[in-house]
């Protein structure tokens, strides 16, 4: 008989079982191991993000204010989402000390949190750090086309209407803080190198944008034109202050010659009218266009609209083809509205024909500004600034060759972006 303990020691039923309870422990500590570093490599991605948008925050504060204050949002928004500051660290530089962006206008914000462990803390008693590192830079070579000025309008700009519209190699903007101060309507196609808004921007996925992110709640944009002045009887020239005003005057064939000084009574544009260079400024009247055959030419002129005169009914084949000044103090302004003589919530609406050609600024700073049509520019500045700019027809502008042409810079916006 063979004996109980020959028995059991020949028995195999047993050998799995054996196995399985040998490799148990090492399978419960490759899931332990697998689950611990997933859970570190979300808490980093976590530390990560705050990081990330306290930079962010410190750099939109940098917009307005200095770098301490830019500092202080930067740590302030860290508590504000929750980093622990009793197992980690925080330090904020403002400009970095380290990078592309050392010394420059960005925020630098670097985190190391203690990362709790589990079962690792059996084998080993060396502690898990996280270290992240963020940079948020204010970059200003945003160039903008279009700037309204109005700081509460809805919709101070605005796009509509089944169309394209290409702002070529410049930004627009709005200095608007209402929520709805930027709207890409459903219909249009909007180009732009980005958009800015002070408050909020609708209907983003219409436009087509390079950079990285637009800009809703961004710093205003400073008016470049705001401390221009329109010339009044005491500060222009008696020579051309006109008493009185002068009148266009006949030019070969049918068209008509206009030279520089002050113009009173009301003109209509019904042919072909030749502005030779200088300062045109419009007293207390209507320059209107009729019958869509009107067309006004100059190069190096400045049209000045003063009490209370409009500049209208542009409309069909009509055409504007002017190039503004170069030099003197109305360099760069090819049509100027002074806001301290011209009524508010006036709109001059430009609907002619895509052979219009307006080179310089289109200053219209206390009313407001429609493009319809098919109105294009081929220059290579124009620039559109006004209280509200609504465009409904297909439009071409360019800020590229502004400062070459006039001397003049465009209106520049800061924008804030995570950049390391």
């Amino acid at each position: 008989m063979i004996s109980r303990s020959k028995r059991l020691i020949a028995n195999e039923e047993g050998g799995t079982l054996a196995v399985f309870a040998v490799a148990l422990p090492l399978l419960l500590g490759a899931v332990a191991a697998s689950v611990e570093t997933g859970y570190w490599m979300k808490s980093k991605s976590d530390v990560q993000m705050i990081a990330d948008m306290s930079a962010y925050a410190g750099a939109k504060e940098l917009e307005r204010n200095s770098n301490d204050n830019a500092i202080k949002a930067a740590k302030v928004h860290a508590i504000s989402n929750q980093y622990d500051f009793n197992s980690g660290t925080i330090e904020v530089n403002s400009p970095p000390l380290n990078g592309a962006y050392a010394g420059q206008d960005a925020v630098e914000v670097i985190l190391v949190q203690q990362g709790l462990k589990f079962f690792s803390g059996i084998v080993s008693d060396d502690a898990i750090q996280y270290r992240v590192r963020a940079v948020a830079a204010v970059l200003k070579d945003a160039e903008l086309c279009a700037l309204s000025l109005s700081t509460t309008a809805n919709n101070a700009f605005q796009t509509s209407g089944n169309t394209t519209i290409d702002f070529d190699g410049c930004s627009v903007g709005s200095n608007s803080s209402h929520n709805g101060a930027v709207d890409i309507g459903n219909n249009t196609t909007l180009v732009a190198d980005c958009i800015y808004s002070a408050g909020g921007i609708d209907g983003e996925g219409n436009a087509t944008t390079s950079c990285s992110m637009n800009q809703s709640n961004s710093v205003r944009v400073d008016d470049p034109f705001a401390d221009v002045v329109a010339p009044t009887s005491a500060s222009h020239p008696d020579a051309t202050w006109d008493n009185p005003c002068l009148e266009p005057t006949n030019g070969p064939g049918s068209t008509k010659d206009m030279v520089p000084g002050r113009y009173c009574d009301d003109i209509t544009i019904n042919t072909v009218y030749n502005l030779a260079s200088g300062t045109y400024i419009f007293d207390n009247m209507d320059l209107s266009f009729q019958g869509g055959t009107g067309t006004l030419n100059g190069t190096g002129v400045t049209l000045i609209l003063i009490n209370d005169s409009r500049l209208e009914n542009i409309n069909g084949n009509d055409q504007i083809n002017i190039e503004a000044q170069t030099s003197g103090a109305y360099a760069g302004l090819a049509i100027f509205s002074d806001p301290l003589t011209q009524p508010d919530n006036v709109t001059t609406t430009f609907n002619g024909s895509s052979g219009t050609s307006i080179g310089g600024a289109i200053y219209y700073p206390n009313q407001d500004v429609q493009f319809s049509g098919n109105t294009a520019s081929v220059s290579d500045c124009t620039l559109i600034i006004a209280d509200t700019i609504n465009m409904t027809g297909g439009s071409t502008m360019s800020s590229n060759g502004c400062e070459a042409a006039f001397g003049i810079v465009a209106p520049n916006q800061k924008g804030t972006f995570i950049v390391e």
